[in-house]
């Protein structure tokens, strides 16, 4: 067995309560919302080192979480090295809202080059970033008319730091010429990199992860 394939397995017993296909089972699901939604009531003015999150931001890190599984269940991950940088991330996020983390982490998404009928061709893209205990959250890509021409655009950004209120920054109503872009918590929560041809790049405190 590779090295690697030792490393995947780990996660079959890491905290995330997944299914077969490496997916929230709908039960385990439910019981992740309720402990969200609690840890969401019991947020007070006494718990100031904490994430500052409501519920919108409990979806997003929902979708960052079955994204992430859906990354390590697939074969886009080369080596433990990097297996372990997406464990950092979903440690990270297991802990929150009183989440610590030391080293920095970048993992980029970069899925298929879509091209319509009528030539406009559009690339998405996915950063997901911690640095000490800043998580940050992109959403871009890149838009070309053959007509008009082109360029790069974000779509979402999302941020949280302890102690301070979450900054969401959503630029969709300005991007009526890019079709299909959806919810930020949606787009993470429905990826398959396997199917959307996910290509992957992870930085560990700057350095790139082979």
């Amino acid at each position: 067995m590779e090295p690697i394939d030792e490393e995947r397995r780990e996660f079959d017993v890491f905290p995330g309560n997944e299914g077969e296909n490496g997916e929230l089972s709908e039960e385990a699901e439910e019981d992740e919302e309720e402990e969200e939604e609690e840890e969401y009531e019991e947020e007070d003015e006494d718990e100031e080192d904490g994430f500052l999150l409501d519920r919108e931001d409990w979806r997003i890190v929902r979708g960052l979480k079955k994204a992430l599984w859906q990354l390590v269940r697939s074969t886009k991950l080369s080596s433990a090295r990097q297996l372990e940088a997406v464990a950092g991330v979903l440690g990270f996020l297991e802990d929150m809202p009183r989440a610590i983390r030391q080293d920095d982490i970048e993992i980029g998404l970069r899925g298929r080059q879509r091209k319509f009928k009528n030539g406009v061709e559009i690339s998405r893209y996915w950063t997901i970033r911690i640095e000490g205990q800043v998580l940050e959250v992109t959403s871009a890509g890149s838009y070309f008319n053959p007509s008009t021409g082109g360029d790069s655009f974000t779509s979402q950004y999302w941020c949280v730091e302890p102690g301070c209120d979450p900054m969401f920054s959503d630029y969709r109503d300005d991007l009526w010429m890019v079709p299909y872009l959806g919810d930020l918590a949606d787009e993470l929560a429905e990826m398959d990199p396997k199917k959307d041809g996910v290509e992957v790049e992870i930085l560990v405190c700057r350095e790139k992860v082979e």
